[in-house]
């Protein structure tokens, strides 16, 4: 009876995909062998186990967001970019400041100066508050 061969994710197929068309255009480019060298082997580094903010630091944010009548909504987000090593050994919570538009994590992001003001003053009750415990 032949073993059946684990069917990869979504993620793993796109990698494969991707790397598949990286070396098709590296023979095409006439540098193949240079960049073979510099790049043998393209491989995801990013895969991790989901994070996710300390209950009792969220409670704290959204104290601090309380007492200064913002009505802020709590948004799910990973730490990838953030938090991801720290998570491994702390706690942690995430403050997020509106950008117009919503664009985030572009050249175009902006955020005014009152609404960084704002998270600022929702980072520092959240930081004294943590510094009581």
């Amino acid at each position: 009876m032949k073993k059946r061969k684990k069917s990869s994710s979504l993620g793993e197929r796109i990698i494969k995909i991707i790397s598949l068309l990286i070396k098709k255009a590296i023979r095409k480019s006439g540098f193949f062998l240079l960049l073979s060298l510099l790049l043998p082997k393209i491989s995801e580094d990013t895969k991790s186990d989901p994070r996710y903010c300390a209950d009792w630091i969220k409670e704290i944010i959204h104290n601090q967001c309380n007492t200064l009548n913002l009505d802020a909504p709590e948004l799910m987000s990973g730490p990838f970019h953030d938090a991801l090593a720290l998570s491994y050994v702390c706690d942690y919570g995430m403050i997020f400041v509106r950008c117009k538009d919503g664009i985030s994590h572009n050249p175009l992001e902006y955020s005014s100066y009152e609404d960084l003001a704002i998270g600022a003053n929702v980072m520092l009750g959240t930081v004294l508050e943590i510094l009581k415990k």
